[in-house]
């Protein structure tokens, strides 16, 4: 196989970073002020090209705030902004005209731009990655030139939809533009044609986000008002520098940390610009609680701009509580409302003492991603929105998986068959996605590149490759699948896990994952489901490794694994090449049933492969099953399936009923 990388998002799976979804362009608008900057949904990044001539900022990327929004100078890391085209000649200036607002950051950033020598022949294409797909995204992009005798146009081309000519301003300001699209791949990009020059560009991510459902505000009382329901999954205590002197372990109340340095995946605030640590003291019990209550963040202009957290890294379906705390205690009466979603929580005072703690719950959406957005509007002495603690809990528990220790690829018997098939994945292989739903076969059981898991939904994997080592065993189908994965490519520890729903309350399912890489650098990871976490797997090495799973489906029908490369050689980057999961009690599903004479004939699927079955007869309906009589016993075929035709009938006999029985 031709070893090629793809950087195509999961769910966008082999689709061209080129393939750019359309994006709905908006009309070109004249700089004004402020407000021009949009603040829907999140930042997902800005970019604002820096001056490297010595004007009003520095060659290292900084971020420069203007409505709340905060330009990077280079562009956001992890982003990926990038600007191309054929015959292109870029450079950087810092002498164009001001637009003269009301605010000198967004002056000075506007007189800053790229722009191209080549501008009368060469398009610019402006590019971006690492979206989640089928999420709204904003994109918003400025030009001013603003001098006189500057009469230039460029049109913004996003898939096959032209905006309006967007203009540089000759002697007047420019214009900035706003479009939308739905990302259907990892990376999305537009055409300016001609392409002229960029002063600042920023991508928003504007999805719904879950409903939160708010409890009443509740008076800070002691350590008890710390939830310890469901499992922890992330806190912050901003500005705390007792916290923050305890690195990852924090302050703990009731048993849980508070983190200065929060960890809460991709943690991002916008409109939070100061912090304090004098706030009152609400003397509980407990001296880590009061120490945490004394500090906090908050926006401290009081003109009612944006002010919101957000975070991401929750696994869909999943019910999360997160709670909130406000103590300021100086007896200034302030308040302030939170909202998630479409819903707005009620008025928490906190400005007298002692503040308060609210609580809410949602359930986490595909993106695994949460805004929340705080309001002083109406507060007494103004609209000062602050948070002294959060923490985030998942509620929802998966079941436990009991891993057997792992086994090395050796041949197509590797794959399990017992029980019936339920879904398989074959990540990023492209002669899977050629057999559509048929997929690629081993040893019976097909492996689809376009996977039928139900509700499946992937965190943290965001690259692809086709060119791992081949396993060289006797299926030409498997090695080929085994030669390409999804991985995790920062190599940073963030979140990795994949997901799906579906299952049977009750029924007792197996999954078996393959990690292969086999070029020699000694990676491994591990795989967490539940409170089980897997034997090392190692897979840098020749040749790699599969492990299988088993575990009993609870009410929710949820399952979630978790991936971690943690202590990996040459670093950690989990990755999987296939996964399938298998149900070992299925319930055979009877298709056709006829009679001719005295000969029943039945038909069934979805049986366990191979697996014994009885047909039960009875005369008498309301009879209990164990009274039911056993009239004979077989098995299943290697796929689950039943055709039978049985001589039992008796036409003296008015009524029979059959059961089959696995």
């Amino acid at each position: 196989m031709k070893a090629l990388v793809i950087y195509a998002s999961i769910i966008g799976l082999l689709a061209a970073a080129a393939n750019a979804a359309d994006i709905t362009w908006q009309a070109p608008v004249a700089i004004s002020g402020t407000a021009d900057v949009n603040t829907q949904g999140t930042l997902y990044g800005s970019w604002a090209p820096g001056d490297d001539y010595q004007g009003d900022f520095n060659s290292a990327p900084q971020n420069y705030t203007v409505n709340g929004v905060p330009f990077n100078t280079y562009g956001t890391p992890g982003v990926d902004f990038g600007i191309s085209g054929s015959g292109i000649n870029l450079d950087r200036y810092n002498g164009f005209a001001s637009p003269n607002t009301g605010d000198s950051i967004y002056n000075n950033l506007l007189q800053v731009a790229i722009f191209n020598w080549n501008s009368g022949s060469s398009d610019m294409i402006v590019s971006w990655d690492n979206l989640i797909v089928g999420h709204t995204y904003l994109v918003q992009a400025w030009v001013n030139d603003g001098r006189g005798g500057q009469s230039g146009t460029s049109t913004f081309i996003g898939g096959v939809s032209n905006s309006a000519p967007v203009a540089i301003g000759n002697g007047v300001p420019g214009q900035y533009i706003i479009g939308t699209f739905v990302a259907d791949g990892g990376s999305q990009s537009f055409t300016m044609t001609p392409g002229i020059m960029l002063n600042l560009l920023q991508v928003r991510d504007i999805s719904p986000t879950p409903n939160v459902t708010w409890g009443t505000p509740t008076a800070i009382s002691g350590p008890d008002d710390v939830k310890i329901n469901g499992n922890y999954f992330g806190s912050w205590a901003p500005y705390n520098q007792d916290a923050f002197n305890n690195g990852s372990s924090g302050l703990v109340v009731n048993g849980t940390k508070f983190v200065a340095s929060s960890d809460l995946p991709n943690l991002f605030t916008v409109g939070f610009n100061n912090g304090y640590g004098g706030y009152n003291n609400p003397n509980t019990s407990d001296a880590n609680y009061n120490d945490l209550l004394q500090t906090a963040t908050y926006e401290g202009f009081g003109d009612g701009r944006p002010v919101s957290l957000s975070w991401t890294g929750m696994k869909p379906g999943h019910t999360y509580q997160i709670q909130i705390w406000a103590n300021d205690g100086r007896g200034n009466g302030r308040t302030e409302k939170f909202t998630g979603g479409a819903n707005t929580s009620a008025t928490v005072d906190f400005g007298d003492a002692p503040g308060q703690y609210i609580v809410g719950t949602f359930v986490a959406d595909s993106g695994g991603r949460q805004v929340i957005s705080l309001s002083g509007a109406g507060s007494p002495n103004g609209p000062y929105p602050q948070v002294n603690l959060v923490q985030v809990r998942d509620l929802t528990t998966t079941p436990d998986i009991t891993w057997q220790a792992p086994a090395p690829i050796s041949g197509p018997s590797d794959v399990a068959t017992n029980g019936a098939y339920f879904a398989s994945w074959a990540p990023y292989n492209q002669d899977s996605a050629n057999n559509g739903s048929s997929g690629l076969v081993v040893n019976g059981t097909k492996f689809l590149a376009f996977n039928d898991f139900p509700n499946f939904n992937t965190i943290g994997f965001n690259n692809g490759y086709n060119g791992y080592n081949n396993p060289g065993t006797a299926d030409a189908n498997y090695n080929d699948l085994l030669q390409t994965a999804t991985y995790e490519g920062f190599g940073d520890g963030r979140p990795v896990s994949l997901s799906w729903g579906g299952m049977t309350p009750g029924h007792a399912y197996l999954v078996q994952i393959w990690a292969n890489d086999g070029r020699g650098n000694g990676r491994t990871e591990s795989f967490t489901g539940g409170g089980n976490t897997s034997d090392t797997v190692y897979f840098g090495n020749a040749p790699g490794e599969y492990v299988i799973g088993t575990f009993v489906a609870n009410s929710s029908g949820l399952q979630t694994i978790d991936l971690s490369g943690l202590g990996s050689p040459n670093g950690d980057y989990p990755q999987l090449n296939l996964i399938q999961v298998r149900d070992l009690n299925p319930q055979p599903r009877l298709t056709a049933i006829s009679v001719n004479g005295t000969t029943l004939n039945l038909s069934a699927v979805h049986g366990s492969n191979s697996g014994q079955y009885v047909l039960l007869g009875t005369t008498n309906l309301t009879k209990p099953l164990s009274q039911w009589t056993p009239i004979l016993t077989n098995y299943l075929d290697g796929g689950g399936n039943l055709n039978l035709s049985t001589n039992i009938l008796n036409p003296a006999v008015g009524q029979q009923f059959f059961m089959l029985k696995q």
